[in-house]
């Protein structure tokens, strides 16, 4: 969903394109029609200037079922960010992208602050549920400071121009 792609589904009756965003209709629920299997994912080149950063939390590394998950994609110029798509999971039935947040972000400077409030938005605009792999507060708690992370490695790899 973060890099935009679209699954070809391929049946007798011929094959279609169904993007990514639209392809997880519900809980173990596919855009898929009968008879109707993937055939291909396409998926664009990435801007030259774009930074991805992917966050998992679970209780363990590696085969593990996600608490959270968390996708970005951005680009930075002269300060501001020029585009953004933030990509959460764990907080829906699906993955889910958040376009309130990303319109939020978009223009406004590259400061701590600016990602602390858009943390704040994302919380506030989540409905996540309690479950055994963590509860309702923890998730939308993970959801507003992972912005604060993401605003931190950015910083530190030293990828903004001023």
């Amino acid at each position: 969903m973060l890099a935009q792609a679209s699954i070809e589904a391929t049946s007798a009756q011929g094959t279609r394109l169904v993007p990514m965003s639209e392809f997880y209709l519900g809980y173990k629920k596919l855009a898929l029609k009968p008879g109707e299997f993937i055939s291909a994912v396409y998926i664009p080149m990435p801007v030259a200037q774009e930074k991805i950063k992917l966050y998992k939390v679970s209780r363990r590394e590696h085969l593990d079922i996600s608490s959270f998950t968390a996708a970005f994609a951005l680009q930075i110029e002269s300060g501001l960010i020029k585009q953004i798509r933030v990509v959460m999971g764990g907080m829906a039935a699906t993955v889910m992208r958040l376009g309130e947040v990303e319109n939020f972000l978009i223009g406004k400077p590259f400061k701590l602050e600016t990602f602390k409030q858009a943390g704040k938005l994302a919380a506030s605009s989540l409905a996540p549920l309690t479950d055994v792999r963590g509860s309702r507060e923890y998730r939308l708690k993970l959801a507003e400071n992972i912005f604060s992370k993401l605003y931190h490695e950015i910083e530190e790899e030293s990828l903004v121009k001023k």
